[in-house]
């Protein structure tokens, strides 16, 4: 029995092997990762979800993304990817039992809020503006203040819920946009 009868073939040396293998490592590193979901299209996915489980199945299948491209030392995602994973962690924050977590995701989103996920969370922001908890009302207006200052045209869904704020015996609300650095706060409060 000789060698080339057990698949050994006598042309194949050390240095063509290595020259094999290097030049397959080369094509597996030119490949680069497709550019990431972005922030508004995960979103909608989570959105888009209609059980708990395919929900978890999104966040889960995004989660790995982010963990693979964490990895690569030059991600040009990294930004991107770490708006997601805040997004991600907030999941439910705001429909929280606890008034602590709830603001701080309000707080968050104020801080953060990109247009589209300003124009995504609104209608969540004006729900808790009709809380019947005084401090999530009063987190959830400010955030409105501030979702508004970035994306302008939301004014017209936050008036009613403004409106009954300004109304009711709490002014922390009232009194929190007017002593806000804003130049002419009082402007927003006339149009309600």
């Amino acid at each position: 029995m000789n060698a080339s009868e057990h698949g050994f073939n006598p042309a194949f040396n050390m240095a063509s092997i290595k020259q094999a293998f290097n030049e397959a490592v080369e094509r597996v590193s030119t490949v680069r990762m497709p550019a990431p979901t972005r922030l508004r299209d995960l979103i909608r996915q989570i959105r888009a979800a209609r059980t708990a489980a395919e929900e978890r199945t999104v966040v889960n299948k995004e989660c790995a993304y982010i963990r693979s491209t964490f990895r690569e030392e030059d991600s040009v995602w990294r930004c991107r990817n770490i708006a997601k994973l805040l997004y991600i962690h907030m999941l439910g924050d705001l429909n929280s039992t606890t008034q602590f977590v709830i603001g701080l995701a309000l707080c968050t989103l104020g801080a953060i809020a990109s247009p589209g996920m300003a124009r995504d969370l609104a209608a969540e922001v004006e729900r808790l503006m009709k809380s019947p908890n005084a401090y999530i009302r009063k987190k959830a207006a400010l955030c409105a203040f501030r979702i508004i200052r970035r994306v302008p045209e939301l004014m017209e869904m936050f008036l009613p819920a403004t409106r009954s704020l300004l109304t009711e015996k709490n002014h922390d609300c009232s009194e929190s946009c007017e002593n806000s650095q804003e130049p002419d706060p009082r402007g927003l409060l006339a149009r309600a």
